[in-house]
């Protein structure tokens, strides 16, 4: 199994919205078979962690003292100053010269890149930004030093492309807050240029500036998690031209059919011989999205969309192989005990179910531990590469890598 495919296997894992990951991933045909497994598995938590940069702890003191120096100062000038903050009744509260003052100072003493963190850390930037480029502004203007006055004048530049550059990240990120997790994936390939190593380096940063709500940062990083994975599937399936100009053909073809139960099966007829592929997930996703947010469509035309989407989507998942599904039953479950009892299902051999919403799957000792073994290779191998994917994400909560050792051990000793 390739580096990529053992990357992308490892993540699937852990995503919450994996099943769309996976569907990028080119699978074997399903075989179905007893261990009792149904089909969401949207509720496998999902906590992970950024290892390499530490994410998963607290940050150290030192770090706290200065993500927090925006709001010191602006506390402690406000306090000093006897000008008070105007306010209007249409507009945010105007800082002093003193607040924007010592701002100022405490920009021209640090580096870019600490400015994203220190923004990233402040409530109060959004209020405060203007003021500060305004007063960086006026001070230039009034600068009768000339090198002094070059001097403010890049910072003001350097400050107001890291200001918008922040802006445009956070516009990004509250895209996909705003949009169903079952629909990143045609946002993912509509705004893919968005998507850079940068905008995962902001996320960190908010990451790090939750440390004490618990609940925004784990959002945080299952939807970094997750944009991971989308942003890698669909830079590997449109590498491929021919297959993405084979998958508008197949796109085409299924537009012409006369009605939905028509739709239906051709999709299932699509999976059977392996030509409902990645490529054409992504063309239908992209399509999806299109229409989704315009008012130019008609809502007939949306939900047909709609319908497509969703109907791809859900028989791609069926084509996972047995053994991943049923590793992602055995992580969900918290009792050793319901652990051990799944694991006797599991590996009982018997016929080939699927009812309405529950599929009874099987495999064999031997080929879930070769799952199992890979997931971990490929958490070891991501931990010691550089890239945009390990350096902004190599998110993997801890706790079920612990949980997926124990089932190796569990499954060596008691049914190997």
């Amino acid at each position: 199994m390739s580096l990529i495919r053992r990357t992308f296997s490892m993540q699937l894992l852990q995503c919450p919205h994996r099943q769309v990951c996976a569907s990028f991933l080119a699978r074997p045909p399903l075989q179905r078979s007893p261990a009792y497994i149904g089909h969401n598995y949207s509720d496998l938590p999902a906590r992970r962690s950024f290892l390499r940069s530490g994410l998963h702890q607290a940050p150290s003191g030192k770090f706290l003292v200065q993500s927090h120096v925006l709001h010191n100062v602006c506390c402690r000038a406000q306090a000093a100053s006897p000008e008070p903050v105007s306010t209007t009744a249409a507009a945010a509260p105007v800082p002093n010269i003193a607040v924007l003052d010592k701002l100022i100072a405490v920009f021209s003493a640090k580096t870019p890149t600490e400015w994203r963190k220190l923004i990233a850390h402040s409530k109060q930037w959004p209020q405060l930004a203007g003021g500060v480029l305004s007063r960086l502004q006026d001070k230039s203007d009034s600068e009768h030093d000339l090198e002094k006055r070059a001097q403010l004048r890049k910072l003001q530049r350097r400050l107001q492309s890291v200001h918008e550059e922040l802006q445009a990240h956070n516009k990004t990120l509250s895209l996909f807050q705003n949009t169903q997790d079952v629909e990143w994936e045609g946002v993912v390939a509509r705004h893919r240029l968005q998507l850079t190593s940068e905008f995962f380096d902001h996320v960190e940063n908010l990451i790090h500036a939750s440390h004490q709500d618990k609940q925004q940062r784990e959002d945080l990083i299952n939807l970094a998690t997750c944009l991971i994975a989308l942003v890698q599937a669909y830079d590997a399936v449109t590498a491929d031209q021919e297959a993405l100009n084979m998958a508008a053909d197949k796109f085409q073809d299924l537009l012409k059919v006369g009605s939905l139960q028509e739709m239906d099966a051709k999709l299932d007829s699509m999976a059977q011989s392996g030509a409902l592929d990645p490529a054409l997930l992504l063309t239908i996703a992209k399509a999806h999205s299109s229409v989704k947010d315009t008012d130019y469509t008609r809502e007939e035309v949306k939900d047909v969309m709609a319908h497509l989407y969703f109907k791809a989507k859900e028989t791609l998942a069926q084509q996972q192989p047995p053994e991943v599904r049923i590793l992602k039953h055995l992580l969900r479950i918290q009792s050793p005990q319901e652990r051990q009892t799944a694991l006797q299902d599991a590996f009982a051999p018997g016929p080939d179910l699927q009812t309405g919403e529950q599929d009874l799957l099987s495999t064999t000792p031997e080929v879930l531990m070769q799952t199992i073994e890979a997931v971990l290779r490929a958490y070891e191998a991501q931990a010691g590469s550089r890239g945009m994917v390990t350096d902004a994400a190599s998110l993997m909560n801890p706790e079920v890598i612990q949980t997926m050792r124990e089932l190796q051990k569990h499954i060596r000793k008691g049914f190997m």
